[in-house]
């Protein structure tokens, strides 16, 4: 079985190069990844990478190349190619660079093809109408929450294709719902959530909640982006200080817009908040064992795997009922939620954290029973497993 996982960049964000990896370790399974270099990565022997182009004349070379070549090899599949391909509309370089993308993929098909993103997905359609590859997508987050809410045609677009897969992934109950008012059929839905692997699972420092005196290190890990609510966070934080919590709240994630600098500064934050760019992955785990308690502010998510490292790591969570959030918190037993956009709720978690730290150390361990139960690679791995298995097949 021959699979594609695609994003569209190699390599790929953590959580797919994670799958990438788990599923070329099965058995009897073989993984191809098309896209453009974005840096350096080492994978297993049956992996195979087959890079697009970036420059315009690269394009120009590989069009040519892969024309003669799958015209040799396959002219009918050459033929079907040209006479799918629009070349109305857009820009000469975007309808080259779709073309190329198209010419790579189909001279190396695939059995399964799995599409990380959403939004990109209608436009790879052909692969199962005109070559019979199965086409599987996945809902993440903000792809299936807001942005076909605040794109009519984008809405459209998921009308009219969702009913034509084979199948999709989502990484939460909550997106499964929102999906199926843009026709995808529930039974073609594998809910497979974010994971973490075992060794992140530790035993939490306990002495740092001892002292009752100490500043309370509040984290929070992600991109500066609306969806993720830093400004209500910021809010909270000035609700903080007016009633004497000292406290210092760091925020990973790139570097910040004007409106989050200016907010920072209006409330008299800058001694408390600190913004700091991003971090290798693979280096964030001290970051968290820095932290007294991770804060997830957002508006919308999916299930964030912040969250699923930071309970895996013994860092007590505060975090909005925001999307899937529910199916991992369980309030006040490995966890707290907040109701969105309430800077009062979120200070008021972060409050009680200061005022009971003798309850954490036992919040901290159903969390990482909650992790070891239900959120780990190993099992997401074999789930995906299962699911392309299951679509091969039918």
């Amino acid at each position: 079985m021959k699979i594609a996982i695609y994003s569209g960049e190699i390599p790929s964000t953590s959580f797919i190069e994670n799958l990438i990896k788990g599923i070329s370790e099965k058995p009897g399974i073989n993984i191809v990844l098309y896209g453009k270099k974005k840096g350096d990565v080492k994978y297993n022997s049956n992996i195979e990478v087959h890079y697009f182009p970036s420059s315009f004349p690269g394009t120009v070379f590989q069009i040519i190349r892969n024309c003669i070549l799958l015209g040799l090899s396959n002219p009918g599949a050459l033929r079907k190619l040209f006479r799918i391909s629009s070349f109305a509309g857009g820009s000469v370089r975007a309808c080259l660079n779709r073309l190329v993308q198209r010419l790579v993929v189909v001279r190396n098909l695939p059995d399964i093809f799995h599409i990380q993103w959403v939004k990109e997905a209608d436009g790879w359609l052909f692969l199962k109408e005109e070559f019979g590859v199965k086409l599987i997508a996945s809902f993440r987050g903000a792809h299936i929450n807001y942005s076909p809410v605040a794109d009519e045609s984008l809405a459209k677009r998921y009308r009219q294709s969702f009913p034509r897969f084979d199948a999709f992934h989502s990484v939460s109950s909550a997106l499964i719902g929102e999906a199926q008012k843009y026709g995808a059929a529930p039974e073609k839905v594998y809910r497979i959530t974010g994971a973490v692997d075992k060794g992140l699972i530790v035993n939490p420092q306990s002495e740092k909640w001892e002292t009752t005196d100490a500043v309370l290190n509040i984290l929070s890990v992600g991109r500066h982006h609306w969806k993720k609510g830093y400004h209500f966070a910021l809010d909270a934080c000035c609700l903080l200080k007016k009633r004497g919590v000292r406290f210092k709240y760091l925020i990973v994630g790139g570097a910040p817009g004007e409106e989050l600098l200016f907010q920072q500064h209006d409330l008299d934050l800058k001694d408390e908040v600190e913004f700091l760019g991003k971090i290798p992955h693979d280096k964030i785990s001290g970051i968290y064992e820095q932290a007294d308690v991770f804060l997830l502010p957002s508006v919308e998510e999916g299930i964030a795997n912040v969250v699923l490292e930071a309970m895996a790591l013994g860092v007590p969570v505060v975090s909005t009922n925001c999307g899937g959030m529910s199916e991992v918190i369980r309030s006040g037993e490995n966890g707290w939620l907040v109701p969105v956009r309430s800077p009062e709720a979120i200070a008021e978690a972060l409050s009680m954290v200061v005022e009971n730290k003798a309850l954490l150390p036992e919040v901290v361990k159903s969390a990482q029973r909650t992790i070891a139960d239900h959120f780990l690679l190993s099992g997401q791995i074999d789930a995906f497993g299962k699911m392309y298995s299951e679509v091969f097949y039918s």
